[in-house]
């Protein structure tokens, strides 16, 4: 696998770099580029309005640094914890605003990406471009965060243009919608928003998260927020509702997109813990280990809300019939009863991709919604 360095802004690649400017609008803020957004929410996220403010008023990079590092009760242990989610979203954001940006993205392929930042240990890989040696991740002297999260941004911004091809930004600030009125401990049972409550709730450092799972709605809590009624922690807050109506957006609210996303899982590799099989072959009463596709499959089945009250009759009807002569409605009442079976290590979903069973259905559904 080939290693491509990046580290100043104006070398090849150098708007991969976090100081490359590159506007961008996350939640109803304007930033001037990557660097700006990480300070920003790591003022934000230790509640030093005023050098957040400050900031967010100054267009020299090295003036956004210099702050980043004057933030008051600042906590290298919290931050740490949470920094590479933070960056996931603005660095998310920046490509997907920026087509020129995104294209040049994409052209590095699938190869490793590393900040050659000779004195980051953390987000670069504390070595130089001209090294020889980068083409080695082993002698590697840093983490290379940055790298990281460039790859899995551009993993993640193809999977979603290949659904959805004029994929497009909409701040959320002012938005209404549906998932804005439910509790934060409803909103986090569910797998897709789990993680996009909890980034917020772990900045938490005095605030009851009890409290704040089950007192109100998220559009109370912003009501109250607003109007200074609550101690609950601004930073973070609105970032959280740019990503729910995000989510929102392309995964409940697209409905004519949903049969697209199915076919893009077809048959994946699963591994299993403490794995066994029953006389008939079937792998039974494992822990399934999936790869990151297969769980945004399953996240997306669980979504359709397809379950109806006869759907163990109606699996019975389905039974043995060739997947490839099944109905859109016969092959969602199907998967459907699959997922939960799988819930309780039935092992069901693990035959079917190991048979091609998914791989079948995939292509079956991609034809009959063409």
């Amino acid at each position: 696998m080939i290693v491509q360095g990046f580290y100043k802004e104006t070398e090849e690649l150098g708007c991969l770099s976090n100081w490359y400017k590159s506007a961008f609008t996350y939640a109803g803020i304007h930033y001037s580029c990557a660097e700006q957004y990480m300070m920003y929410q790591k003022a934000m996220l230790f509640d030093d309005e005023t050098v957040a403010k400050q900031i967010l008023e100054t267009d020299d990079t090295y003036e956004m640094k210099s702050l980043g590092r004057l933030v008051h009760h600042y906590n290298d242990a919290l931050w740490r914890k949470l920094s590479y989610r933070i960056m996931y979203k603005g660095i998310m954001a920046k490509f997907l605003e920026n087509d020129d940006l995104r294209k040049i993205l994409f052209s590095t392929k699938d190869n490793i990406l590393a900040e050659c930042a000779p004195r980051d240990y953390i987000w670069g890989i504390g070595m130089t471009s001209d090294d020889p040696e980068i083409q080695d991740t082993s002698k590697w002297k840093g983490s290379n965060k940055l790298g990281a999260l460039l790859m899995e941004v551009r993993e993640d911004l193809r999977r979603e243009f290949a659904v959805f091809k004029n994929l497009k930004y909409i701040d959320a600030k002012d938005k209404d919608f549906e998932l804005w009125h439910k509790r934060p401990g409803d909103l986090r049972r569910n797998s897709l928003y789990y993680m996009i409550i909890h980034t917020y709730v772990d900045s938490f450092q005095s605030f009851d998260k009890e409290v704040f799972y089950y007192e109100k709605t998220l559009a109370e809590w912003a009501e109250e927020l607003e109007k200074g009624e609550t101690a609950l922690p601004r930073g973070g807050f609105y970032e959280l509702k740019q990503e729910l109506y995000d989510v929102f957006r392309l995964s409940l609210n697209d409905y004519e997109n949903r049969y697209e996303k199915l076919p893009i899982i077809t048959k994946r590799q699963v591994a299993w813990q403490n794995a066994t099989r029953n006389e008939h072959g079937i792998l039974a009463m494992g822990y399934p280990l999936y790869d990151e596709e297969t769980k945004e499959w399953m996240r997306l089945l669980e979504e359709m809300n397809l379950m109806d009250p006869d759907y163990l009759k109606n699996y019975d009807h389905i039974m043995g019939k060739d997947p490839c002569s099944l109905s859109v409605d016969e092959i969602l009442t199907f998967l459907t009863f699959v997922i939960r079976s799988e819930r309780y290590n039935a092992g069901a979903l693990a035959k079917l991709i190991e048979d091609g069973t998914i791989e079948k259905l995939g292509k079956r559904i991609r034809k009959l919604t063409r």
